[in-house]
């Protein structure tokens, strides 16, 4: 679930506004000069993450910042996990014969969140109990484009 999280967080850029003077690596922010976080970027750094532009799902000292950190963390973050992991174990085993239509799937045009709008798949379809054999060798597809939900306004 972490290298998830790392890899395609659910949020890549953040916008805040300093209350006060600060100084990052150098660089002078004034207070109240608006600045945008990259996330996504930060969870791809090499100096932090050994080759991050791999998918590892047994990536260790994995600590990203798909929810954000500190004060400013996510405070759905424990739900979302539980939820996704739910999810996943869920439809994981339904999709053992799955394949993407279209590889990377599209994603969303949000400038602060990437996530497919759709999710093109096929997989070969089942017969149901007591159902006669179709014609065919069996692999006649079932497509699926909405399997991933969006909840917020503007977005599928």
């Amino acid at each position: 679930m972490e290298e998830l999280l790392r890899y395609e967080p659910p949020v890549h850029l953040l916008d805040r506004t300093p209350l006060a003077h600060v100084d990052v690596a150098g660089t002078a922010i004034p207070k109240g000069v608006p600045v945008v976080l990259a996330l996504a970027s930060a969870n791809r750094d090499p100096k932090r993450f050994h080759d991050p532009d791999r998918f590892d799902p047994i990536r260790r000292d994995n600590q990203h910042l798909g929810f954000g950190s500190g004060i400013h963390i996510c405070y759905g973050a424990p739900l979302a996990r539980v939820e996704a992991q739910i999810a996943l174990g869920a439809l994981l085993p339904h999709l053992t014969t799955a394949t993407l239509v279209e590889d990377p799937p599209p994603t969303g045009t949000a400038p602060f969140c990437a996530a497919p709008g759709t999710f093109p798949s096929s997989w070969p379809r089942r017969r149901r109990r007591n159902e006669p054999p179709r014609r065919g060798d069996g692999t006649e597809a079932a497509h699926g484009t909405e399997l991933l939900s969006r909840g917020r306004a503007g977005r599928r």
